[in-house]
């Protein structure tokens, strides 16, 4: 069985299903939607006892269509959120062709996973070959395929030629950039607020030594960034106080008194289920115990933590647990005074791309630079992107896309 993905700007699911039917007019087709993703099963038989071939297509398309890749509103968004990161930390053997490829990802709208086998027939390679060149399509190759022996996946172009490998090699492929003209209404380019921050989120990293990914896009602007209320965040700040606790090894009849005397009622149904656990195992006690650090940067954004330090080094847990637990809840609720708006969004773009560089050094398997320390960075970006309500979700389904 051979594997390759098509991704392509303009969404057309009928139009694929037509295509297939005219160039197999012979063959058994189903199509049917599973797991998300719209289904096309494609059976051919060459005469009688001839050999059986299957060729599957998973066609799934972005829930908001357009030439931006600016928030991951869906899973094919996410997908291809990753794959422009992916290719951004190539050091690629041709810059220019890189940045096509980068340019050309950002307009992808659909992506069609093929499954084929026993092989790739000339019937199957020129249904491939017709659906890469009338969608003007990318197609990335896997390796030990018939279309690609080199060993590494490729990006190719609707000639099956390499336009660049995944370690950086460029060939003779050809990228061409169309945009569906409806696309451009209702989309708009980042404010000079959003390009200010990145470019100051940058040269702090390039000071500390950071590496740095020129190619990721801002986070949201001011204007569109609505935060959690304050009370949602105290509420959410003493939750995580005992899910942290839980996880340092507090029993559970102390955790059970905090609660009552705090009026803590609001734990998310993981932080639930860690709570009802006769035991912890190990994963949970680590999951758990690192809550501290999304804690600090709650009380940060209520005004009640004075600055949220450079991420070197774990945050002041004696501090967090005595300005908690010295006062009562109405004190918290008196003495906050939230962050702006800006502030946030200041604080997360910084750790949005810090968190690139952890990623990317743990992809290479190196130490992320800036001495920063990877685990702290996650827990901040996980908090902040909860604040600014990321994707409107909640606080077990956050994500942290870099």
């Amino acid at each position: 069985m051979e594997t390759y993905t098509l991704y392509f700007h303009r969404p057309d699911y009928e139009g694929l299903l037509a295509k297939a039917r005219e160039a197999f007019p012979q063959a058994r087709i189903r199509n049917q939607v599973q797991d998300g993703s719209q289904k096309i099963e494609i059976t051919t038989t060459s005469g009688f006892l001839g050999r059986r071939r299957f060729l599957d297509i998973s066609y799934r398309q972005r829930e908001q269509p357009g030439y931006q890749l600016q928030r991951a509103t869906c899973p094919v968004t996410a997908q291809l959120m990753g794959m422009y990161n992916f290719v951004a930390g190539i050091e690629a053997q041709d810059s220019a062709v890189k940045e096509r490829l980068l340019r050309k990802i950002q307009t992808i709208n659909a992506e069609v996973a093929i499954s084929l086998g026993p092989d790739l027939s000339a019937a199957f390679q020129e249904f491939l070959q017709q659906l890469a060149r009338d969608y003007d399509a990318v197609l990335f190759a896997n390796v030990k395929t018939s279309l690609n022996k080199t060993g590494v996946p490729q990006f190719q172009d609707s000639r099956f030629r390499n336009i660049m490998d995944a370690e950086g090699s460029t060939g003779d492929g050809e990228i061409n950039i169309q945009i569906d003209s409806k696309y451009f209404d209702g989309q708009k380019p980042a404010t000079d607020a959003q390009l200010a921050r990145k470019a100051a989120t940058e040269a702090l990293l390039r000071e500390k030594g950071i590496r740095v990914n020129t190619h990721l896009p801002c986070v949201p602007d001011a204007g569109e960034t609505n935060l959690r209320a304050q009370e949602t965040i105290i509420e959410r700040a003493y939750a995580l106080l005992v899910t942290a606790a839980l996880g340092a090894g507090v029993p559970k009849e102390r955790l059970d008194g905090t609660r009552k005397e705090f009026d803590v009622k609001e734990l998310s149904p993981e932080e639930d289920r860690y709570y009802q656990m006769a035991q912890l195992d190990a994963k949970a006690v680590s999951l758990c115990a690192w809550r501290y650090e999304s804690l600090n940067v709650l009380l940060w954004a209520l005004g009640l933590v004075k600055d949220l330090a450079y991420p070197e080094q774990i945050c002041d847990v004696d501090g967090i647990i005595a300005l908690m637990l010295r006062q009562p809840r109405t004190m918290m609720t008196f003495q906050s005074r939230p962050r702006s708006v800006d502030e946030i969004l200041d604080a997360l773009d910084q750790t949005y791309r810090m968190h690139w560089a952890c990623v990317q050094a743990r992809l290479e398997q190196q130490a992320p630079g800036g001495n920063l320390n990877a685990d702290v960075v996650y827990e901040r970006h996980y908090a902040l992107n909860w604040l600014v309500r990321y994707q409107e979700q909640d606080w077990d389904e956050v994500t942290t896309n870099t």
